[in-house]
């Protein structure tokens, strides 16, 4: 009996299980994925301030002791302006620096952009290559990131920021670190700097440098369509990062280095097929989960309905042995 109840309820729990998983993957918006950079020193940089040719380009050294915020924006972003209300009140409200980086975007179109829904920024960097954009993992605009007084990253949000967004994650930051009695170690400068080395200068062909970036495109993802490789996907950022590899392979890295180079930013989803581990652990077992599933379903389906036949055949001979039985009862009589 007890054998017969665990065949009967296994394949209702285990799809139960398999509902409470595909659930727990709804809660999660497909278009965000989580920031390799988080918890890392910001990129290190230098660009030049709109507006102001003659002045010294911006780095985030020049942020070192404070907290700050950097909003990566563009003016062909229409979701940008959706937040550019709430980055005003974010200025008028608290006296944190906001630093705009208008990411491959015309200088020209960012200052009109700016005049049109007004300017929130304490200042305002210009990334038109969208070389910083990669370093620091964006895949789209608008996105914002908290940084600390150490320049680490601490917190990354993925499109349009609220009202609420000094309060629910830039003044925990301010808050955690000020508590402190004394200031967070620093990263060393070896940990913090990029690390300079001379460039492996190889002499390759133009046909040679396209064939291995086609190899390495088709071994990385398009973060925006994210069922395409980077070879197949004509985004923006695809192209960018086909840009990005040709480059490094100019100067002479390996497959490996760029590799890790775009690990480093975008984390594992930036694979096409990733490794298997602990973390996509689910994904490798869940397809082999669903068959099994469905395999028991099916199986015990089909013995029911040998079952159900048996039983009608048992059925059919009784009343037939009895039809007999009453037949040869008369001819006694």
């Amino acid at each position: 009996m007890k054998s017969k109840h665990i065949k009967l309820y296994l394949p209702i729990v285990l799809l139960v299980l398999l509902t409470l998983v595909l659930a727990k993957g709804l809660q999660y918006d497909p278009r965000t994925l989580p920031s390799a950079k988080l918890g890392k020193p910001v990129p290190i940089f230098n660009l030049p301030i709109l507006g102001q040719d003659k002045a010294p380009a911006f780095t985030p050294q020049s942020m070192r002791g404070q907290v700050w915020v950097l909003n990566v924006f563009a003016s062909w972003c229409a979701a940008c302006v959706q937040e550019a209300s709430s980055l005003i009140l974010f200025k008028q409200q608290n006296s944190v620096p906001l630093i705009g980086l208008a990411y491959k975007d015309a200088p020209v179109d960012t200052q009109q952009w700016l005049d049109k829904f007004g300017n929130p920024y304490h200042q305002v960097v210009t990334d038109m290559a969208g070389n910083v954009g990669i370093d620091l993992g964006v895949y789209g605009v608008p996105e914002t990131y908290v940084i600390d007084a150490h320049g680490i990253i601490r917190y990354r949000h993925v499109g349009p920021v609220d009202n609420q967004f000094y309060q629910q994650h830039v003044l925990p930051i301010i808050n955690a670190q000020t508590s402190l009695k004394r200031a967070m170690p620093a990263p060393s400068n070896s940990a913090a700097a990029v690390k300079q080395t001379a460039p492996r200068l190889n002499i390759l062909t133009d046909a040679e440098i396209e064939a291995r970036v086609k190899a390495l495109a088709e071994e990385l993802r398009c973060l925006v369509c994210q069922n395409q490789t980077i070879a197949d996907s004509n985004a923006a950022l695809a192209v960018d990062l086909k840009r990005q590899i040709a480059e490094k392979i100019r100067i002479g890295q390996t497959d490996e280095e760029i590799k890790a180079y775009m690990l480093e930013r975008y984390g594992e989803f930036i694979l096409y097929d990733p490794p298997f581990n602990y973390k996509n652990l689910l994904l490798w077992i869940l397809p082999f989960v669903v068959l099994g599933v469905a395999a028991i379903v099916a199986f015990r389906a089909q013995r029911q309905v040998v079952d159900a036949v048996a039983e009608t055949t048992d059925l059919s001979k009784q009343a037939n042995d009895i039809e007999s039985m009453y037949q040869a009862a008369k001819r006694d009589k």
